[in-house]
């Protein structure tokens, strides 16, 4: 299915197509440089491990993964790696190490190094920070507190950085959905990488990508104690539209599946709310429902 192609054209993003027995690469000079030396290390692979020397390059991410749940990571034929790749737009494989002994050049897998593994990921850094996350995951199922032994929240101020939160089993439950589908659907709509190590969520992207993650999780948390209001005037990331009492079960579906297809092909976040009105200088509070005949979406 042109697997290799894919993943070699979006973790380099440089265009690269085959033309017959010719391999094309197209894009800027660093992104053909990119292509053409990881297509040179997809076929070094074919001989054996592979070791790269990732100092000082941009465009690798090195995760030390246990020996034990290299496998699980890996996946049966590499499933599991390959399903990572085609998400994140990156390049991804085990590699070995080199190391100087006794002024002679030794070389070893990392495995038979220390009960880990170096997973080397190439790309673009979004994408290698959602991969790398996704492994990490991933490590944690297998080896719960492997990265999450102290868990705190932590906050970044940094342009391009990463929040932490702990979360309770049944908070992380409920953020995580059926078949990962609420965490996806807060990843999309708020345009920020959002995973889930353990009972930790993290968040990775710029202050405006993560402050929205973060409230819009708030939001889910608060739909288990009842309605939520939002105050919507002058935000720039909310629509809000009236909908007739009597389609709003049309409109949500059985189970609410209409309105998940609408939140899965669309990458947002929607919810019916309730309003609040000031009535006789007393803050009011009553469902859209109560208040004329149609809800707030």
């Amino acid at each position: 299915r042109g697997g290799p192609r894919k993943n070699l054209a979006a973790s380099s993003e440089c265009i690269v197509e085959y033309v017959g027995n010719t391999v094309v690469m197209c894009g800027t000079p660093s992104q053909r440089e990119r292509a053409r030396v990881y297509l040179e290390w997809l076929f070094a692979q074919l001989r054996g491990p592979v070791f790269v020397d990732y100092a000082g390059r941009d465009d690798c991410t090195m995760i030390e993964v246990p020996r034990d749940t290299v496998g699980y990571v890996t996946g049966a034929k590499r499933a599991t790696l390959g399903r990572i790749e085609e998400e994140w737009g990156v390049l991804m494989f085990f590699m070995e190490t080199r190391m100087q002994r006794d002024g002679k050049d030794a070389r070893e897998t990392a495995r038979e190094a220390g009960g880990t593994e170096k997973l080397a990921i190439f790309g673009p850094t979004r994408g290698r920070r959602g991969a790398e996350l996704k492994v990490m995951s991933a490590v944690e199922t297998k080896n719960p507190g492997h990265f999450t032994k102290v868990a705190t929240r932590s906050l970044t101020d940094d342009e391009w950085g990463t929040d932490t939160y702990p979360l309770t089993d049944q908070e992380l439950s409920y953020a995580l959905g059926k078949k990962g589908g609420t965490r996806k659907k807060l990843a999309a709509s708020s345009e920020c990488i959002v995973e889930y190590v353990g009972n930790t969520v993290v968040m990775c992207g710029t202050p405006s990508q993560r402050e929205r993650a973060r409230v819009y999780l708030e939001w889910l948390f608060a739909q288990l104690r009842g309605p939520v209001f939002v105050d919507y005037a002058g935000r720039d990331d909310c629509t809000m539209i009236e909908v007739p009492r009597d389609t709003v079960g049309y409109v949500t579906g059985a189970k609410r599946a209409t309105l998940g297809r609408i939140e899965e092909e669309w990458g947002v976040l929607m919810f019916f709310m309730e309003t609040r009105m000031q009535r006789d200088g007393k803050d009011a509070r009553e469902t859209a429902r109560e208040a004329g005949g149609t809800e707030k979406l």
